[in-house]
């Protein structure tokens, strides 16, 4: 899955030339499969065969575009099933817009979802803020099941001609020819050949340790804590807020997920978990009781005994200075691990796709030279960064505001929760800008085939 592919402890960094000594070995020694549809269906196969490696959304995504321009497609996922933790739950009206404008709408609202109405904001436990998202003309996120997700596009996916899907597959080593990336080579050393390799596998992402790219994470100050438990009526009642409390160092956000779980996020200092572990889970749930609306923390301290799916992000935030190599493109947090301040990481990573479909597509259709694909993977990286360095510029904001720890630090969250409070959005019908940004993204990004 593209959250958590292989973690890079356990695979060392390699730069080019060892890549291609170590796979030009394994290539030779691996069986070259032949292509094979997941379908009987006849087809005129348009270009080479393109690999994705790793079906979270974003892989998948682009999967079923390129199969419906004709392209065929091997998408790997070394989970055997999509049954499993998730982080990237909340699609953003940018995200939502990706699915729409691959015509993938119905598919995405015939999963599990739900939409908040509302934001609640609170100064600690003290109620600050109430901003309707109708009030301010805005639609507002979508809360998705991922793997009820994962599952409907696969299945769309094999319902076209030259889709081939490898569930429970590890990729090893990229295979290279005359120093350009020419296919990947499984755990079970079978080869398989492509005109490019497109790494979607997140922030551990073996495509781009095997190509040779290094990441310098910047690690962020925090890390955040996830758990989830039963959902309290009395906010269903009141539509099912997205509630975010905030003040004296601390962070929490909680939702109501697709299945109807409350998901919380507790925002805490960079490896302090330990400590609150040894210190007992139980006086945990008791402070963060008094730091949140009474309903929800005394709810959730009465069912600690039925929390479930609890984990620990190690949050970081930051880009490849390069996404791309002859042969291979990283897409998502493979090129630009996403810190989860707003929400933003399965969004960027659709829009990611969007534009790189746009790019591919028409270097494929024409007959997919090594150059033309090269050239369209640098366009893809030209039209994208700018947006994701902005929004990691955001991102890193109020993390630094939070943990400061000064009177004025405090003061101005305050400030900002009574702004936030005066009703100047829903009276003016609008947001500011930053918002606008994480819900919508910097500009409009459309598939152009």
């Amino acid at each position: 899955m593209p959250d958590e592919t292989l973690d890079s402890a356990t695979t060392p960094e390699i730069g080019p030339q060892a890549a291609t000594d170590a796979t030009t070995q394994a290539t030779t020694q691996a069986t070259t499969k032949a292509t094979t549809n997941a379908t009987t269906n006849a087809t005129t196969k348009i270009g080479p065969e393109i690999v994705i490696v790793g079906a979270g959304p974003a892989g998948a995504l682009l999967a079923h575009i390129l199969l419906r321009q004709g392209i065929h497609v091997t998408l790997i996922e070394r989970q055997k099933d999509f049954a499993r933790e998730f982080r990237g739950e909340v699609l953003m009206p940018s995200g939502v817009a990706a699915f729409e404008t691959a015509g993938l709408a119905d598919l995405l609202f015939e999963t599990p979802t739900t939409r908040p109405c509302a934001v609640e904001l609170y100064y600690r436990d003290r109620k600050a803020a109430r901003i309707d998202f109708e009030d301010i003309g805005e639609s507002g996120p979508v809360i998705v099941s991922q793997p009820d997700l994962l599952e409907a596009l696969v299945a769309r996916c094999s319902q076209m001609p030259g889709f081939r899907f490898l569930r429970g597959t590890t990729v090893t080593e990229l295979s290279r020819r005359g120093g350009r990336i020419d296919g990947i080579v499984t755990n079970e050393g079978d080869h398989y050949p492509a005109a490019l390799v497109v790494g979607t596998d997140g922030r551990g992402s073996i495509v781009r340790r095997r190509a040779g790219l290094h990441l310098e994470e910047s690690t962020e100050a925090f890390d955040v804590v996830w758990f989830k438990c039963p959902y309290p009526e009395s906010l269903v009642e009141r539509g099912s807020p997205v509630m975010v409390s905030v003040g004296g160092g601390h962070l929490y956000i909680s939702y109501l997920t697709a299945k109807g779980r409350l998901q919380m996020a507790s925002v805490i200092a960079k490896g302090s978990y330990r400590d609150i572990r040894e210190g007992g889970l139980d006086g945990w749930f008791d402070e963060i009781r008094h730091r949140v609306p009474a309903e929800l923390g005394d709810f959730a301290l009465a069912h600690r005994d039925q929390i479930t799916d609890p984990f620990v992000l190690n949050v970081v935030c930051h880009m490849l200075p390069c996404w791309t190599v002859p042969g291979a493109l990283l897409l998502g947090d493979a090129a630009h691990p996403m810190s989860p301040v707003g929400g933003q990481g399965i969004n960027i990573a659709l829009r990611d796709v969007i534009v790189a479909a746009n790019e591919l597509v028409p270097a494929l259709r024409a007959g997919g030279g090594g150059d033309a694909i090269d050239s369209a993977c640098a366009q893809v990286e030209r039209k994208r960064v700018p947006e994701v360095e902005m929004i990691q510029r955001f991102q890193r904001m109020p993390p630094r505001l939070l943990f400061r720890g000064s009177w004025w630090s405090e003061a101005l969250i305050r400030f900002g929760l009574m702004l936030a409070g005066s009703g100047l959005a829903q009276r003016s019908g609008s947001i500011p800008a930053v918002a606008q940004i994480l819900l919508y993204g910097d500009g409009e990004v459309k598939l152009e085939l």
